[in-house]
């Protein structure tokens, strides 16, 4: 079942009173999803460990984070391992069970050192981790000096397939924000981030339609933060906006805190693109979860107001402090959408985005990563491979 809500689940119960459905967690998968007046029903309960009744609720496939850069006060990009642990637990707090801790644009070294953090957090046992992080999401350095928003200009460089690989032997790479029209290597780059399993995508960019196109014929199908420091829509010339609306097999990444993007450009982009292939993101930093005040990003002071972090040098925004329950609720609420496809935009077009077989579904056999959570898209659970690792 794709993305499929399942009203008034059950996660293995002990209670007399079952809802209509339910879903068996064993050895963490899912065994079986049914009804409970099917005969599976009954063995479930008997060989239940443990029982959940999840009466008013829904379950659905795990969320999915691809692009975050902090919370609770850590920032991936400090290369620290018990502050990517406070920001995985931040996550499935928040229905995430799959997450792509986020880069900036920073020297080769310093990567390094993050990337190597990574490595450290994925061979902790599991009872020390909490959402899965089996690869990582670099945002710059090949970027365009000129789109900076929140990224420091110190470090940004020419595209080089060679970097990513020596990142790659510390720990995997699966999404890669580079400017298209810096490449100099004739499309080269992006075919070799293909052919690697590296999901590219453009962002910090002021590329025309035709430096986009050109890419795109040679494997380019994404757009980071979509509307946010990437070329606009002019009728003379499209850019990367109108690459993101003409072309429905390219999935945009959108940041859906209604800061970032206003409600009438939500309601359009919903309107006018494929829905299979909208993305949502936290683009948060290390101010989410945290009350409003001073906080940096990139080495860079940032101020947080008002749930909007922004620089304060300049006043740009430096990322957000967004949950990712909270975006999915915001396009359901804002852009006229179903509660079912304000979901698949965090779970199972995400996972589609990053050639991800093993998230972003809930199926038989498949990994039990499931979300629990009310109509207002509040978490209640998060299961993550069958091990219960939130609840409210």
């Amino acid at each position: 079942m794709n993305s499929c809500l399942i009203k008034n689940a059950v996660i293995v119960s002990e209670k007399s009173e079952a809802p209509d459905s339910y879903i068996f967690i064993s050895n963490g998968q899912i065994e079986n999803i049914g009804s409970v007046h099917d005969g599976g029903f009954a063995n479930a309960k008997e060989s239940a460990d443990e029982i959940f009744d999840a009466e008013g609720l829904y379950a659905s496939a795990g969320f999915i984070d691809s692009h975050c850069h902090g919370a609770r006060g850590a920032d991936f990009s400090d290369a620290d391992l018990h502050g990517l642990i406070k920001m995985c637990e931040q996550k499935v707090s928040e229905g995430v069970t799959t997450f792509l801790p986020t880069t900036l644009t920073l020297s080769s070294s310093d990567l390094k050192k993050i990337l190597a953090t990574a490595r450290e957090y994925a061979a902790l046992p599991e009872n020390e981790k909490f959402c899965r992080v089996t690869s990582v999401h670099l945002e710059g350095p090949f970027i365009n000096p000129k789109m900076l928003g929140a990224q420091n200009p110190a470090f940004v460089r020419k595209c080089d397939a060679s970097e990513i690989e020596q990142l790659r032997e510390i720990f995997p790479v699966g999404k890669i924000t580079f400017a298209p029209e810096i490449d100099e290597s004739g499309g080269n780059f992006v075919e070799a981030m293909v052919k690697s399993g590296v999901t590219p995508s453009a962002g910090h960019t002021a590329a025309t339609y035709e430096e986009f196109k050109f890419q795109y014929d040679k494997g380019l199908r994404c757009i980071t933060h979509f509307c946010n420091q990437v070329s606009p829509l002019h009728h003379r010339q499209i850019g990367v906006m109108g690459a993101g609306l003409l072309h429905d097999d390219v999935y945009i990444e959108l940041i859906a805190d209604r800061i970032h993007v206003s409600d009438m450009m939500l309601k359009l982009i919903f309107a006018k693109k494929d829905l299979s292939h909208i993305v949502l993101i936290t683009d948060a930093m290390r101010a989410s979860g945290m009350p409003d005040g001073a906080y940096t990003l990139g080495g860079l002071d940032v101020k947080v107001e008002n749930g909007a972090a922004r620089l304060a040098s300049n006043g740009a925004l430096a990322g957000s402090v967004l949950r990712i329950n909270d975006a999915v609720r915001n396009v359901r609420n804002v852009a006229g959408i179903t509660l079912p496809q304000a979901v698949a935009c965090a779970s199972s077009n995400v996972a589609a985005s990053l050639g991800l077989k093993d998230a972003g579904t809930l199926e038989v056999g498949g990994r039990a990563d499931i979300a629990i959570f009310d109509s207002d898209v509040k978490i209640k659970r998060t299961y993550v491979g069958g091990i219960l690792k939130f609840k409210a």
